[in-house]
């Protein structure tokens, strides 16, 4: 039989209910206890014990002793007991007599308060969900806008270089148009004067022809 538990009270009880004075034990005769099965004694000193060392007074006063040492175990452990059953029979009533520590609280108002605030954060959530959607969507325009941005920058160096080699052809083509008006100038001098040279033969060779 081994003890139970001792659940000693709080601060506050220990003040209420003192600890349980100390009884005294009774007296008991060495006879009151006895081992008769050998065995059981060679369990408990741990050493075998062979049939015939009761017959000397050394195993007497063996056994002697061991009966003592049970009967004071088992009367601890009877006190133990019984005080640990008084210390819970004053336990309850000291609860019987101060009923419940503290009463429950009526939390029922904050209730309306809690579904208001959840709703708020449910809305607040949604908005900024709205946001972080409507952040995405510019950063997606604004990306397009950037590509679009590069390819247009792209599209006029390549127009200004076409520009540039344009001007260069057009350069080239206003000196020929130099040198062609130049030459045609040239070709108007010679045709007036194939024209007077055709006019000054023709006077020349009227006369034969009225002949």
């Amino acid at each position: 039989i081994l003890p139970t538990t001792l659940c000693w009270p709080s601060h506050e009880m220990s003040k209420m209910c003192p600890p349980p004075k100390k009884r005294e034990r009774k007296k008991r005769w060495r006879g009151d206890f006895e081992i008769t099965n050998p065995g059981a004694v060679a369990g408990l000193i741990g050493e075998p014990v062979c049939g015939g060392i009761f017959s000397n007074l050394d195993g007497k006063m063996t056994m002697q002793n061991l009966n003592d040492r049970l009967a004071s175990y088992l009367d601890k452990v009877r006190c133990l007991e019984e005080e640990n059953a008084e210390l819970e029979c004053r336990i309850r009533e000291f609860y019987a007599k101060q009923g419940p520590l503290c009463e429950p609280k009526d939390y029922s108002h904050y209730h309306q308060q809690i579904e208001d605030l959840k709703n708020q954060l449910i809305c607040a959530s949604v908005e900024n969900n709205k946001l972080l959607l409507c952040i995405d969507n510019s950063k997606l325009t604004a990306d397009d806008f950037r590509s679009k941005y590069e390819t247009e920058c792209c599209l006029r160096q390549n127009v200004e270089a076409d520009i540039n080699g344009l001007h260069q052809i057009l350069d080239q083509l206003t000196a020929c148009r130099s040198d062609l008006d130049i030459q045609c100038e040239n070709l108007q001098d010679e045709l007036c004067c194939l024209r007077k040279n055709h006019e000054e033969v023709r006077v020349i060779i009227s006369p034969f022809n009225k002949i």
